[in-house]
């Protein structure tokens, strides 16, 4: 083992996403809601390509409330109703979990100014449309509604406390083709920072 020569020059691209977990890992989601078996269709290999590491982002309503928590399926989307034991937009903002909300938050704007504090561009974080937790422009609060999730607001409190100014955008898993048109955008803001 003593003769193989390594090469330790720093080939680090100095560039990273975070992103929602469920872009990682769909067996995070609510059962019914996954539209891939395994990651978001196209994220990650266009992040890749373009010379991303990526920061795979806490799942709060996994941390909080399991896998097996209900909440809105596809029917909901028809037919928006109450979950059967509340919903998870509220359940994450109760006083009871507010706080641990807050904390995954303020872990992950943290982690994300120890890179930025070191050299390394965050192109961005990306969240889920239509996610009670994740959404950045629509959430799931009886039924689809402009507006963030409940961790993407707690995300956003906890970067202003740190100063950091890193775009927070949304993917949409019914639209994979518009994903990456506007993964092309970061990568074009980018090339004129």
């Amino acid at each position: 083992m003593a003769d193989q020569n390594f090469d330790f020059r720093d080939q680090r691209s100095l560039k990273v996403v975070i992103v929602s977990h469920c872009i990682l890992n769909q067996n995070s989601r609510i059962a019914t809601c996954a539209m891939s078996g395994n990651t978001m269709p196209g994220v990650v290999e266009k992040l890749i390509l373009d010379g991303y590491g990526l920061i795979q982002g806490p799942c709060p309503e996994t941390e909080l409330f399991g896998l097996q928590r209900t909440g809105m399926d596809i029917d909901d989307l028809k037919d928006p109703k109450p979950a059967s034991d509340g919903e998870i937009y509220d359940r994450l903002n109760a006083d009871e979990n507010i706080d641990a909300l807050n904390a995954m938050a303020f872990q992950l704007a943290t982690t994300a100014k120890e890179y930025v504090d070191n050299g390394v561009e965050v192109g961005g974080i990306l969240g889920i449309a239509g996610s009670p937790s994740c959404g950045v422009k629509v959430t799931y609060r009886f039924g689809l509604q402009e507006g963030q999730g409940a961790f993407i607001e707690a995300l956003g409190r906890a970067l202003r406390s740190l100063d950091l100014d890193i775009p927070i955008i949304e993917m949409n898993d019914a639209r994979p083709d518009k994903n990456l048109q506007v993964l092309d955008a970061i990568q074009v803001r980018d090339m004129t920072d």
